[in-house]
């Protein structure tokens, strides 16, 4: 007869087998997750985005954010697997020590399926642009050494107001600004010995700029995330939440 000590051990040896197993599996799921990230100015409308598509409404009281707002159990739509949100703080002192910081980690990159840029239509002036501008100078040089880029969706916030600089308008200035850039990246290159010069860009091309030229997709669409419609920005993720 078979000591009943016995099987009570190998049955919490089975159980603590399949317990590790569980908690392996869920935290290898955690780092393979699709990502989505959330940028931009500050006071663009990133934090209430990210509010609308993980609770389907907006807070209450909206602060802006010192730190990243990160959501690992977000969902596009039902049927589609959780994916990672994560909303990044605007002021250029955060970027530098959460975005870039993450856009230096591979793991994170290689699962980015795309970057949503908040742009507040209305404030997008000369120098709002400028700084736009010098933040995808940022974000360009880290997500073009993907093989493909990672998509960037250019949500024009507000752009059905008034006061609302057109799309095509706001397209146009930023190509013009991030090309300035690419003539000031050209001369510090320039200016330094061909030894030294070993990390070039696409910034470091002749050609005028251009989003056409870059790996990944670059797509400029409206709504307005205060009066909830984001349906054209929700369709943009989750046609890459399934590729």
């Amino acid at each position: 007869m078979v000591d009943n000590s016995f099987l009570i051990s190998i049955a919490v040896a089975i159980l603590v087998i399949l317990a590790s197993f569980l908690i392996f599996h869920k935290i290898q799921s955690k780092h393979q997750q699709h990502s989505f990230l959330i940028v931009g100015p500050s006071g663009s409308g990133k934090t209430l985005l990210f509010h609308r598509l993980t609770n389907k409404k907006l807070p209450v009281h909206s602060v802006t954010n010192i730190e990243p707002n990160d959501c690992h159990s977000f969902r596009i739509q039902e049927h589609l697997n959780e994916m990672r949100l994560v909303d990044y703080p605007g002021h250029n002192k955060l970027l530098q020590l959460y975005l870039y910081t993450d856009l230096n980690n591979p793991d994170l990159l290689k699962s980015c399926k795309g970057l949503i840029y908040m742009i507040d239509s209305v404030a997008f002036t000369q120098e709002y642009c400028e700084l736009v501008a010098q933040q995808l100078f940022q974000i360009l040089n880290k997500t073009e050494t993907l093989p493909n880029g990672v998509d960037i969706l250019f949500a024009c916030n507000k752009n059905d107001l008034f006061m609302a600089k057109p799309i095509f308008q706001i397209k146009e200035m930023l190509e013009k600004e991030l090309d300035n850039l690419r003539q000031i990246n050209l001369k510090n290159l320039s200016a330094v010995s061909e030894k030294d010069n070993d990390n070039d860009t696409f910034f470091s091309s002749d050609r005028t700029f251009s989003f056409d030229q870059l790996e990944g997709n670059f797509d400029f669409i409206g709504g307005n995330v205060i009066k909830g419609t984001t349906e054209k920005w929700e369709c943009w993720i989750a046609e890459r939440a399934v590729n």
